[in-house]
């Protein structure tokens, strides 16, 4: 017999599709220059930054919009957001003479 089946037919058709391009089919995106996030990155709730690769991270930046200031100075009142920054604050402030 000569003619051809329904599925010899599908084949056909999407052959021809692929060649010319099949409208149906979105373009591939061509110089994306967005990186891509990684399954191992964290996000920040507050302003969705995801560049995050340790929780500990993570937490340090979230103190940047709570305002929490977790460590406090056994000499004065003034407390920090981070351990190195009340270090820096008694090496300046309250040094030995």
């Amino acid at each position: 017999m000569g003619g051809t089946t329904a599925d010899q037919a599908g084949r056909l058709k999407y052959s021809r599709e692929s060649e010319r391009g099949s409208e149906a089919t979105p373009p591939a995106k061509v110089g994306n220059t967005e990186p891509p996030v990684l399954a191992t990155h964290l996000t920040c709730p507050y302003c969705f930054r995801a560049t995050f690769r340790q929780n500990s991270d993570l937490k340090r930046h979230i103190r940047i919009h709570t305002g929490e200031k977790p460590y406090k100075c056994k000499t004065c009142v003034y407390r920090a957001s981070r351990k190195d920054l009340l270090q820096v604050h008694m090496a300046k402030v309250h040094h030995p003479h």
